[in-house]
């Protein structure tokens, strides 16, 4: 087993990192990386639950920050605390079997003056307390073997309780000290499921703060309030009793509730830009297809006489001059006759009729009513006093 803690003398002095290797002398040697980023995982200010354990360098850890030394102070009056780390642990069931001490350990508080409430300063242990020694320079000292003694015993004590069930959630809470149901609750987590997370961080008990996104089997804060904890479901999640059931079912109503603004303004993002993007793909298709209506050609169109009267005002039966001399209202071969009217002059106007030797000759109303073949030239457009019927060319 390694031991590393960290304290200040009575003269202010330490706060560096002592390690010892029993039965080595000790020395200054500061804990691994890992062990030591959990240790900075967990602020000055914790000491309610201050407690962070996890696998690293081929072994288990486990760390308690900021224990109470009781009635040592420094030359300020100011009580001193202690960090210990029980380092190279040889299972996970030791490191439950110490976190649960940690829970038992005493928890000292004292009522405020002013609120009159009770107000929690910390955990002390009188094992670790007693195997700290200050020294006549102002400096300390601490007994290593006392304290592998201690972890030693509270391992043997606490390890007949523990299970080896393999949890399928992982768990989150806020806890009241004072709330002894929530304390249970978390000790019953202990003693029931194994540590599943084989590599890195698996506890993190902070006062202060914990980032619940770390992949840690159990994570928990303070809090002055009332307790509430939540069993995240992990991903090997087969089958569920049904008190971890309701727990996965509260869990997901958590998670929805918190994203529902951010998934509400994110669909309405999208539903926002997929409404404009159509109305600009229908703007785009629309000058496209009236671009292609104005520059197309216009292609011959025949249109059939009406068979029988009545005629619509303004349009006169066309009448076709047969090879005889004479008038017909039954279709003749094309290039064969000229449009004429039978009218006397009402008015109305005839259908342009043209024929293939004249491609340049369009037949043009007057006022009178009367049909007259005009020359078109390239250039004319319209007749002045003239209504003309768009020009219709036979191929």
């Amino acid at each position: 087993m390694h031991i590393y803690i960290q304290s200040a003398g009575v003269q202010g002095k330490g706060y560096h990192w002592q390690h010892c290797e029993l039965p080595s002398a000790p020395d200054n040697q500061i804990p691994p990386i890992d062990i030591e980023n959990w240790h900075r995982g967990l602020c000055e200010e914790d000491a309610i639950f201050a407690l962070s354990a996890g696998y690293s360098q081929d072994g288990w850890s486990v760390e308690f920050r900021n224990l109470r030394l009781k009635g040592i102070s420094d030359f300020r009056g100011r009580e001193i605390i202690l960090t210990i780390i029980f380092s190279q642990l040889a299972s996970e069931k030791e490191v439950r079997a110490l976190a649960l001490a940690y829970l038992d350990l005493e928890l000292q508080s004292e009522v405020s003056n002013v609120s009159g409430k009770i107000k929690y300063r910390g955990r002390y242990c009188p094992e670790l307390c007693d195997a700290y020694r200050g020294t006549a320079d102002g400096n300390y000292q601490y007994d290593f073997n006392a304290a592998k003694q201690w972890a030693e015993n509270a391992i043997a004590q606490y390890s007949p309780m523990l299970q080896n069930t393999a949890p399928n959630h992982k768990w989150e809470g806020q806890i009241n000290p004072s709330d002894d149901k929530a304390l249970e609750c978390l000790k019953h987590q202990i003693k029931t499921y194994s540590l599943q997370n084989k590599k890195g961080l698996s506890i993190l008990w902070a006062q202060v703060y914990a980032n619940t996104k770390l992949a840690a089997d159990s994570v928990l804060t303070y809090t002055r309030e009332k307790s509430s904890y939540l069993q995240s479901p992990t991903p090997h999640d087969e089958e569920k009793s049904p008190v971890q059931q309701l727990a996965l079912k509260l869990y997901e109503e958590a998670k929805k509730h918190k994203s529902i603004p951010a998934q509400h303004f994110r669909n309405q993002r999208f539903v926002i830009i997929g409404a404009l993007t159509l109305v600009l793909i229908s703007i785009i298709i629309a000058l496209c297809t009236g671009e292609k209506k104005e520059e197309g050609p216009v292609e011959p169109h025949l249109t059939q006489p009406a068979p029988t009267p009545p005629t619509p005002k303004g349009l006169a039966s066309p009448i076709i001059d047969t090879p005889n001399g004479g008038y017909s209202t039954k279709g003749a071969p094309l290039g064969q006759g000229k449009s004429k009217n039978p009218s006397s002059g009402s008015g109305s106007s005839p259908i342009e009729q043209q024929t293939p030797a004249t491609p340049n000759t369009v037949v043009k109303p007057n006022k009178i009513g009367n049909q007259a073949l005009v020359k078109k030239t390239p250039t004319e457009t319209e007749l002045p006093g003239t209504h003309p019927y768009p020009e219709r060319f036979i191929p």
